[in-house]
């Protein structure tokens, strides 16, 4: 399909064509992780008898939330802000084209690193609930990008996430 397109409107079509693709598949998995890992991070703070679960509905400041479950409060800092500046680029994609594609590898730079840094507190929770699966889990939530926040989920009722 892509090669018809490539052949048939050009490669600056299929190019673009993939870029548009990319970017849905970017938008629906950062709104699935983000519905996941929030319910993920109220389950358990709300457990942890926290006042303020509520808080981890709250884009990007839930990232906070999420690093404070292991101890990695500044990683979850740098990736809310990773978040928020990619969220920011993704609006200039569409109401700016000229100035988001000129910028197109600092926006892949900032998605990997933000993935980077989600693999690591997510092992880090992986290694704390289920310490003999922690490396299968990590593997499959780097092979299976969707894989993470739902792992997340299916762990939010585990015991071990209640200790400091």
């Amino acid at each position: 399909m892509f090669l018809l397109i490539f052949f048939v409107l050009g490669a600056g079509a299929a190019l673009i064509i993939a870029y548009l693709l990319a970017l849905v598949f970017m938008i629906i998995y950062t709104l699935v992780s983000y519905l996941f890992e929030s319910m993920f991070l109220s389950r358990v703070y709300h457990r942890k008898k926290d006042k303020h679960a509520w808080i981890s509905f709250i884009p990007f400041f839930n990232k906070y939330f999420y690093g404070n479950l292991v101890g990695c409060r500044i990683q979850g800092i740098i990736i809310a802000i990773l978040d928020f500046v990619t969220c920011i680029y993704i609006y200039l994609f569409f109401f700016h084209v000229d100035i988001a594609m000129n910028y197109f590898f600092v926006f892949m730079v900032l998605v990997f690193l933000s993935f980077i840094l989600n693999i690591y507190i997510s092992h880090k929770i992986y290694d704390k609930t289920l310490p003999k699966f922690s490396g299968v889990l990590t593997v499959l939530s780097v092979l299976f990008v969707i894989a993470r926040p739902i792992i997340l989920f299916l762990l939010r009722n585990r015991g071990e996430l209640l200790e400091d």
